[in-house]
């Protein structure tokens, strides 16, 4: 399958940075939260995160954002408590080796 040359983020490249963005806020954080923090850590650009998804008002980057928050959640990654999505335990650890391995920044 062909990637597309958009400029947005694809979903599988914001999973490390998300996992990295909740290590920054000290382990769990809200959507907003997250959204600051990966958008910093990957350095996107106001005119990147202009780009809405199809016709609503939600921005492509947010649209990605989520299904990345709802990969690392399916796979036992990034429980949501209260509102709250929390990195946990030895999983991340295994992440977190797994990016140092692939020379990705893990913090």
């Amino acid at each position: 399958m062909k990637r597309s040359s958009s400029p947005v983020p694809t979903f599988d490249s914001m999973l490390l940075p998300t996992i990295q963005a909740l290590q920054v806020l000290g382990g769990s954080g809200t959507i907003e939260e997250i959204y600051e923090k990966v958008v910093e850590l990957l350095g996107i650009s106001d005119k990147v995160l202009e780009i809405t998804h199809g016709n609503t008002s939600q921005s492509e980057v947010e649209y990605r954002l989520a299904w990345s928050r709802t990969y690392l959640g399916k796979h036992g990654l990034l429980p949501n408590r209260f509102n709250r999505w929390r990195a946990v335990g030895p999983r991340i650890e295994r992440v977190r080796a797994w990016g140092k391995n692939n020379n990705d920044r893990v913090s």
